[in-house]
């Protein structure tokens, strides 16, 4: 498995995305009352470098082999506890140029991860074969104009600062959105095989059984159907 994650974690972009996070941090330990939003702009970072790492280009070969769905993910997941331990290191180093909520602002770099694995885990036994590249463009994005903005600044602030600011809110948010984001995609593949199709079953002939609705019966490429008959599994 860690031969599988050396191979297949795209290790150059996180190492990228984790300098930008020590940058960005960096400004924000120096300049915190102007460059806070750069906060935002990190977490949205911590979970596309995630969802990002997800991905697999040649997801129509590997999701014909023997190693699971679920194999894979754990092993591109070894992505996640490093992306964490620089998000933490950064927030351990700007120390008191901060405000005093350490665990609270690493909870939310977790939950952004966590819920970037969940969200491209679904997508990918969906028959997604890309999910992150498009989950890291609408979320980075998306955190920065909420920091910028700040649209419930009043009731419970997605990225709060100031000590007046109502950080017991903010806390409830983002449990809830941690329950939203880790809890929904896995009841959203359990209520049934047709929201997250899967590509483990063939037929005598070479066909996917219990595929994406739609491409139940595509046949398969002629290696594939090759492979099936060396394993004495058919095919014509």
């Amino acid at each position: 498995m860690i031969h599988y994650a050396a191979r297949t974690v795209p290790w150059t972009l996180v190492s990228v995305s984790c300098v930008i996070i020590v940058g960005l941090m960096t400004l924000v330990a120096i300049w915190p009352d102007i460059m806070w939003p750069l906060q935002g702009t990190a977490v949205g970072l911590v979970a596309g470098t995630v969802a990002w790492s997800m991905d697999e280009r040649s997801a129509a070969v590997v999701d014909t082999l023997p190693r699971a769905l679920w194999w894979r993910t754990t092993a591109r997941a070894a992505v996640v506890p490093v992306v964490l331990f620089v998000w933490a290191g950064c927030l351990a180093g700007a120390g008191d140029r901060l405000p005093g909520h350490f665990w609270f602002f690493v909870a939310q770099g977790a939950i952004g991860a966590g819920a970037a694995l969940m969200v491209t885990l679904a997508q990918r036994a969906g028959g997604t074969a890309e999910p992150g590249r498009r989950f890291a463009t609408l979320v980075i994005p998306t955190a920065t104009a909420l920091a910028l903005s700040r649209p419930l600044e009043r009731w419970a602030p997605v990225f709060p600062i100031w000590p007046t600011e109502h950080w017991a809110a903010s806390r409830a948010l983002w449990s809830g959105l941690a329950v939203v984001f880790l809890l929904g995609p896995w009841l959203w593949c359990s209520a049934g095989p047709g929201h997250c199709g899967r590509y483990d079953r063939y037929d005598r002939r070479g066909r996917r059984a219990g595929g994406v609705k739609g491409h139940e019966n595509a046949p398969d490429p002629v290696w594939v159907r090759g492979v099936l008959r060396f394993r004495g599994g058919g095919g014509n």
